[in-house]
């Protein structure tokens, strides 16, 4: 139908009136959302570090004078159980620049830290075979950076090294803290300088890039005179660009890799929801067609044999080496979520009793979101899919449980009890996973078969398949728009 308004517009609605109860849903989430966001807000005032007992004095004598208000009552709480750190935080080292490589005489990677260097540290690097090319690799770009018969300086942007994080974790002994803690070191790369098609890429990527900062200094020279600085800063993007475009990559030696080429019609939509933890969706974008939807009982599909285990015998379980039954790796999935919420439950009752509460499933929930990345690649290639377009993970955990207590106030308005006991029991039922690690797990698989990655926001109307098909639709709208590759990223990864 047709309102009349102003001369300037009409108004013309089409389809069909919006479900009120789905609108309701939305926006009491919405609002318990943003209330809870500004709970944190408040809750992460920077707090200062304890180095002596000099803070805790003080909140303790603040907590023998009257306290009337409640905010001042938790803050003094706060600060009297909070405990002094032994340990010192990270050091965070920003740029490849800041580590130094080399080798020993017995043939072990070395590496010492801008500012430790003049006093005398260096450390052996001991990590795995999974790990040792990785360092052998870094190594070997360090030592082509330190070269100085090259035609061209090694551009840093090119190196497989993009920062480092040197920090202490707690092991199993007894004494000093140097004797009960490791000290790590934590390799953040980047997985396309692995291949020699994928740092050809990535140096046309940074030449385009330093080309756009160079037009925009030269637009502003053009408007009012540039400082010393920002000349300074004209002639360091020169150089940069002299080098990304002159330098020649078979001097860092990178690995060969056979370079996948997917049709960029073919898309893979990733959904993720409460009552289901993953749901992909393959669109072909030419024809508006969907292709095929992959649940995570398809996704799970591959079969394994088992050990078949017996009674429980002095608190162990005995395996019988020939007996054996098969199972997919999506009933493991379920054996999986029923051992965790029974270790959920068993935890509750041991913290009642003040027992000990290790219930934990070890490394099972990121082996599980293996499976679900290694699966989606494999069904992308099936499909010669070119991107894998995952959704915004930020702030999941808030979406989530805004949705939880927006569906307990609508079941029992104004009783709070009620609506406590339907989210408690509500979140029994559904899956709690670790959605970034999944989202990482993707990302990784995904890279290191040549496949892209984008992240878009995924709609909150309509099933799974529907949220995984739109968010499909919704990229290739967006890469229309730009006419340009749409929010395609390239990540770190961790070693």
């Amino acid at each position: 139908m047709l309102l009349p308004t102003s001369s300037k517009t009409a108004i013309k609605f089409e389809g069909e009136p919006e479900d009120k109860e789905a609108y309701l849903l939305r926006r009491t989430q919405k609002e318990i959302q943003i209330q809870r966001l500004e709970a944190q807000i408040h809750s992460c005032a920077p707090h200062p570090r304890l180095n002596d007992d000099s803070l805790w004095l003080d909140a303790l004598n603040q907590s023998l004078t009257g306290i009337t208000e409640v905010k001042d009552l938790q803050q003094i709480q706060r600060q009297l159980l909070q405990k002094f750190p032994h340990l010192p935080y990270p050091v965070f080292y920003n740029t490849n620049t800041d580590l130094e490589w080399s080798i020993n005489h017995q043939g072990r990677i070395r590496v010492s830290f801008n500012g430790l260097k003049k006093k005398g540290i260096t450390l052996e690097i001991a990590c795995d075979e999974r790990q040792l090319p990785y360092f052998q690799r870094i190594l070997s770009d360090y030592q082509c950076f330190k070269r100085k018969d090259l035609p061209v300086p090694v551009p840093g942007g090119l190196m497989l090294l993009r920062s480092a994080q040197l920090i202490w974790k707690p092991i199993e002994g007894k004494g000093q803290p140097w004797n009960t803690h490791h000290l790590y070191l934590h390799c953040a790369i980047n997985n396309q300088l692995w291949s020699k098609t994928g740092m050809a890429n990535i140096q046309q990527e940074l030449i385009q890039e330093t080309q756009k900062q160079l037009n925009k200094c030269f637009a502003k020279e053009e408007q009012n005179p540039l400082t010393n600085n920002q000349k300074k800063n004209i002639l360091r993007l020169e150089s940069s660009l002299q080098r990304l475009k002159t330098f020649d990559i078979a001097y860092l030696n990178p690995f060969q890799s056979h370079s996948y080429q997917g049709n960029p019609h073919i898309i893979v939509g990733v959904a993720i929801g409460l009552k289901t933890p993953i749901t992909i969706a393959i669109v072909d974008l030419q024809t508006q067609a969907t292709l095929g939807f992959r649940s995570p009982k398809q996704l799970l599909k591959r079969r394994r044999q088992i050990l078949v285990a017996k009674a429980k015998t002095e608190d162990k379980i005995r395996f019988s080496p020939r007996k054996k039954r098969e199972i997919t790796d999506y009933e493991l999935f379920q054996d999986y979520l029923h051992k965790k919420h029974s270790n959920k439950h068993e935890r509750h009752k041991a913290q009642k009793k003040f027992a000990d509460t290790q219930f934990g499933e070890a490394n099972a929930g990121l082996y599980f979101n293996r499976l679900f990345a290694q699966a989606i690649v494999e069904v992308a290639h099936s499909y010669q899919a070119s991107v894998i377009v995952l959704p915004d993970l930020t702030n999941i955990r808030e979406a989530i449980e805004s949705e939880v207590r927006a569906r307990a106030e609508l079941k029992y308005p104004g009783n709070k009890t009620q609506q406590q006991r339907y989210a408690k029991d509500f979140r029994v039922t559904v899956n709690q996973w670790n959605y970034n690690q999944l989202g990482q797990c993707i990302n990784y698989a995904a890279k290191k078969a040549g496949l892209k990655i984008a992240i878009l926001k995924q709609t909150i109307k309509g099933s799974s398949q529907q949220k995984a098909r739109q968010i499909a639709l919704t990229y290739w709208e967006k890469q229309q728009q730009t006419q340009t590759p749409f929010n395609v990223q390239t990540p770190n990864n961790l070693v």
